[in-house]
């Protein structure tokens, strides 16, 4: 953790491989989280994990997290007939 930017110490987070962008500004520290792959379930822990250890932060009064996936996630079925048939 360097004096000009509390936010590095972030970086030893489970989760920090996922933040793709991290700024304060005064006491306001706004994130950018990738959840991409992610349950919702396991969205909102990683959200609250990151919120608990960057308000822990000297200096930080508020943390403004955004959450982004990198592609939607889309479930195809194939639904196939062993019939053979007209056409």
């Amino acid at each position: 953790m360097t004096q000009e930017d509390p936010l590095s110490a972030l970086s030893e987070l489970p989760d920090a491989a996922r933040i793709r962008s991290r700024k304060l500004k005064g006491s306001i520290a706004a994130l950018v989280l990738e959840a991409s792959g992610l349950s919702p379930d396991e969205r909102s822990a990683m959200e609250a994990r990151v919120r608990r250890a960057t308000l822990a932060l000297p200096g930080v009064e508020q943390a403004r997290i955004v959450l982004t996936t990198s592609r939607p996630e889309r479930k195809i079925i194939a639904i196939g007939s062993g019939k053979g048939g007209v056409g």
